[in-house]
């Protein structure tokens, strides 16, 4: 016998009568030649090998073997008696889940082994399906992995999103920032600052129509009331649209989903942030009813331009409280907000109403409206209200913002949790001292005067408002924009003489053509008007109005400070020794500066501060007594309450108080007032000024220009007759205007102020007396119920300014001598103005000077003259 057949003993299975065989080696025959021949063997053989074949040999075909699994996770031998033992070419397959019924191999690497325990559900599938038919059985697999796959991810991302999502303040969905509202004295709304053009619905019953409701659901979100904050049916499209362009391009989104996007501002379009917005929508259904869910809804969505909100929508479209709303305008707001930049009714009208009609199909088809109010809806013509901008409430908003953001500043310094409390919160209820009424009728005054006074006339020769208008006509926006008018300005403010309230404060012609507040933001040398302070601080150091004066050249170095400065009077004639009272009843320059010598330069500027003046932005210098100091129209006619209220000063303010959405107290205004002269220097200033308005004053012309209640004034000039002013005051009221260009030039030749700015205050006095304003007697003294004394600043004592209202150490003094001159304080540093906001200044031109005898004279070709009376050119320049 060969010795490759020999029984091996130590083979680790033996076979039949103790004859032992290797794996994968069938048993060998008991007797076989050792080689075997080529030739046939004989015939006596044949019958001896068919029975060795039929009891010892196993047949090829059904050769069993013990198998051991190279890809067993636990390295276990496949043993008979385990089971284990399987035919060649059989279709059964090992269950995978007893590989872990047996220990692990010695031996096995760990990342094999974590392959195959991740690899065990895909196994498990395909044992359990191995019946399955032939065709089925590979599909059948390969949608079952998949399936599995999905749900396992689906479980991971629910984990991971859900506890993304669960850092989110839930709160902020039901909070919703407003705008500022800003009403006037008599509870009108001006307009809004700050925040977001909201305005919120509180009660969706009562506040919203029906059909609203119905028509939003139908067009955003059918399934609304019955999904928990996912629609798997609108994702599955989303996601299909992201595979097809990439990015997410229709809305899968529920409305719940969307809320979230809204509330946590979610700008990203991609699968995290969709997936993130799934998870919010679930902690929000989890957390609040559809009803609020739809309620915060409707109040946050944006329906284009600057319209947060249904409220804000309905307003900006149709001028209508959302209860007003038609079935078809309901529709329409409901189809726009899909895309409401592209469907807007103001863009494209016509794909607003195919919106409109897309909505009111879906509601009929559904049951909601009937065939009738279907047609009827249909029929419906839509007409929009597109909102415009009110030029005279834009600029009282000017100062009322900047008020606010100082008053907010000052709280942020006590809690510095309240400011952002409130502008995160929003809704607050600005309650001012404007009566927009007034404003309104100010503003179309002064332009109607302007108009008839210079530019209807022919010979004109500076733009008017009219070729401005007409040449933005024919360019774009943005072009527009760009343009500045050149036609000649104006600006007023009018403060209450008792309390310092700010009534009017019109800044110019029109905002929407100069959005420049020319009331508060530029400041132009004020002429004579800075007169009355210069004779009311020289008799309040002792002077009186009969002190005789002399009117003649002033001397070489008679001035202190002046050197070799001789200013000379407008008429050029100079004349002898004339009372006080006299030089500025006719405002006499020589007079002025001789008076103001006496005075003292430093108490001349102390009551100029005191009086509101801003600080001087040059060396001070004896020409400040003709009118270089540089003021707006609201430091003028604050300047001037002084004298219509027995020598005190009210502090200018515009904000009555702030509040809150809840209608909380944010802040109250508390009444002051500055005595700055005594009750004698008042009266006789005063007196003097109401001369004025009289025949044989600068300002004579006041009763033919219709004007016949008491009053006094002060009217200015500066050089070249760049700047006109008046301001002046009845019994309750005190005004400024300024008229003039932006970029000084000449407005017209001798266009004094009692010319050009006198006609344009009694048009505003005129509109506030038919206003229901009292026009009584000049008071004489300080209006009662006032808390009167110096504004101080507790570090230093002496007169408070910016620096110390910004270093918090300003507060109202009453204990304390009024009449003694003060300087301002000189611990803190007094905070610099911005030069860029006086955009009327240029810098190019010739700096003005009320009185210089260097001067040029005005240039030969001026503008046309205003009609001018004898009486009229007292005013000197």
């Amino acid at each position: 016998m060969c010795a490759r057949y020999k029984a091996d003993d130590e083979s680790p299975v033996a076979g039949r009568g103790g004859r032992s065989y290797t794996r994968g080696q069938a048993a060998p025959r008991p007797r076989v030649r050792a080689e075997r021949s080529t030739r046939p063997e004989p015939p006596e053989y044949e019958e001896e090998e068919v029975y060795y074949r039929h009891h010892t040999e196993i047949p090829p075909q059904e050769e069993y073997r013990e198998e051991r699994d190279p890809d067993n996770a636990f390295g276990t031998p496949i043993h008979p008696s385990h089971g284990r033992l399987e035919a060649r070419g059989s279709k059964d397959e090992v269950n995978p889940l007893n590989e872990f019924r047996r220990p692990p191999k010695k031996g096995l690497g760990f990342w094999r082994a974590v392959w195959r325990l991740l690899t065990l559900p895909f196994r498990i599938i395909w044992f359990l399906t191995r019946h399955a038919p032939k065709l089925v059985v590979l599909p059948l697999r390969v949608c079952i992995s998949l399936a599995f796959v999905g749900g396992l991810a689906a479980i991971i991302m629910a984990i991971v999103y859900g506890i993304r999502a669960g850092r989110y303040d839930l709160t902020q969905v039901t909070r919703m920032p407003e705008r500022t509202i800003v009403l006037d004295r008599k509870g009108n709304e001006i307009g809004t600052l700050h925040g977001e053009n909201r305005r919120s619905i509180s009660n969706l019953h009562e506040e919203v129509p029906r059909y609203f409701i119905d028509a939003l659901i139908m067009q955003e979100d059918r399934s609304f009331w019955k999904h928990g904050g996912i629609d798997p049916r609108g994702m599955l499209r989303a996601v299909g649209q992201v595979f097809k362009h990439g990015r997410t391009t229709q809305g899968g989104s529920t409305l719940t989903m969307q809320l979230a996007k809204n509330t946590y501002n979610h700008r990203e379009r991609n699968f995290t942030a969709k997936f993130t917005e799934m998870a919010l929508a679930r902690r929000i259904e989890a957390t609040y009813d559809k009803e609020t869910i739809l309620r915060c809804y409707i109040n946050r969505v944006f329906w284009g331009h600057s319209f947060l909100g249904l409220k804000a929508a309905a307003y900006g479209y149709f001028s209508k409280q959302p209860r007003d709303l038609t079935l078809g305008e309901c529709a329409m707001l409901a189809g726009i907000v899909c895309n409401p930049n592209e469907f807007s009714p103001y863009r494209s009208p016509s794909s607003a109403l195919i919106q409109r009609d897309k909505v009111l199909k879906l509601m009929h088809d559904h049951g909601f409206i009937t065939r009738n109010e279907y047609n009827a809806a249909l029929a419906e013509k839509i007409v929009t209200r597109k909102p415009e901008r009110l030029g005279n409430d834009n600029y009282a908003l000017d100062l009322v913002r900047a008020e606010v953001d100082h008053i907010l500043g000052l709280l942020d310094t006590q809690d510095r949790r309240i400011k952002d409390e409130i502008i995160f919160s929003g809704g607050l209820r600005v309650k001012t001292t404007l009566d927009v009424d007034l404003q309104a009728d100010v503003m179309h005054e002064i332009d109607t005067r302007l108009v008839n006074m210079f530019e209807k006339n022919p010979k004109y020769r500076h733009q008017t408002r009219a070729q401005f208008k007409a040449l933005i006509a024919n360019k774009t926006p943005e072009e527009a924009d760009k343009m500045q008018p050149n036609y000649i300005q104006a600006a007023c403010t009018i403060i209450d003489n008792a309390t310092g309230a700010l009534l009017a404060v019109v800044g110019g012609r029109d905002s929407t053509e100069s959005p420049l507040n020319r009331a508060l933001q530029c400041r132009r040398q004020v002429g004579s008007v800075f007169k009355p302070l210069v004779y009311g601080t020289y008799f309040e150091r002792g002077g009186s109005p009969n002190t005789l004066i002399s009117d003649g050249r002033i001397a070489p170095g008679e001035i202190r400070g002046g050197k070799r400065w001789s200013p000379r009077n407008s008429d050029g004639r100079f004349s002898g020794m004339h009372p006080a009272s006299w030089g500025l009843l006719k405002s006499r320059n020589t007079m002025a500066v001789r008076v103001g010598n006496r005075a003292g330069l430093e108490y001349v500027v102390n009551t100029a501060q005191q009086s509101g003046f801003p600080a001087f932005t040059r060396p001070s210098g004896p020409t400040i007594y003709l009118g270089t100091w540089e003021a707006s129209p609201l430091e003028v006619a604050s300047a001037y309450t002084a004298f219509a209220n027995g020598g005190v000063r009210p502090t200018p303010f515009i904000i009555e108080s702030i509040t809150d959405s809840a209608g909380r107290v944010v802040w109250q205004n508390t009444p002051s007032a500055t005595r700055i002269y005594s009750r004698n220097t008042a009266v006789a200033v005063s007196s003097i000024l109401q001369q004025i308005t009289k025949p044989g004053g600068t300002a004579g012309s006041m009763q033919r220009l219709g004007f016949k209640f008491p009053c006094g004034g002060k009217t200015g000039t500066t050089n070249n007759y760049t700047n006109a002013w008046f301001c002046g005051f009845t019994s309750d009221l005190t005004a400024a205007v300024w008229v003039g260009f932006d970029r000084p030039r000449t407005i017209a030749d001798k266009a004094y102020g009692g010319t050009v700015a006198l006609p344009l205050w009694v048009g505003a006095m005129q509109c506030a007396a038919a206003r229901g304003y009292a026009m009584k007697e000049i008071r004489t003294t300080q209006s009662a119920g006032r808390n009167s004394g110096l504004r101080l600043c507790r570090s230093s004592g002496m007169l408070a300014h910016s620096g110390c209202e910004y270093e918090s150490t300003a507060y109202i003094e009453t204990m304390t001598d009024l009449t003694r001159a003060r300087s301002l304080c000189t611990v803190h540093a007094e905070l610099a103005e911005d030069p860029s906001e006086d955009l009327a200044e240029d810098v190019e031109e010739v700096e003005d000077t009320a009185e210089d005898p260097a001067a040029p004279a005005a240039p030969a070709t001026t503008p046309v003259t205003p009609s001018l009376r004898d009486d009229d050119y007292a005013e000197e320049v």
